[in-house]
């Protein structure tokens, strides 16, 4: 199964998200204290979430064909500065 990696930071500070959790198809990983996840997963179209309690949920379809780096991911929080 290919890998499949990437980082998650926060939209506009470009901090890392920490375990954020990362699901790609029926696989599920979560973000280390670097916003970095990897996970091998089969190959063809896999729906791509990510969820945090504090950031807007991201879904996606992703063609996994062989290892993928999805880059830098960024994640909008939920929370505004007043």
């Amino acid at each position: 199964m290919p890998l499949v990696t990437g980082r998650v930071v926060e939209k506009y500070t470009k901090q890392p998200v920490q375990a954020a959790r990362v699901d790609i198809g029926l696989y599920t990983t979560y973000t280390d204290a670097n916003g970095n996840f990897s996970l091998d997963v089969p190959t063809g179209r896999q729906a791509f979430r990510i969820e945090h309690q504090s950031f807007y949920t991201i879904t996606h379809t992703l063609p996994v064909r062989a290892r993928t780096s999805m880059g830098l991911i960024k994640m909008e929080s939920r929370v505004r500065a007043l």
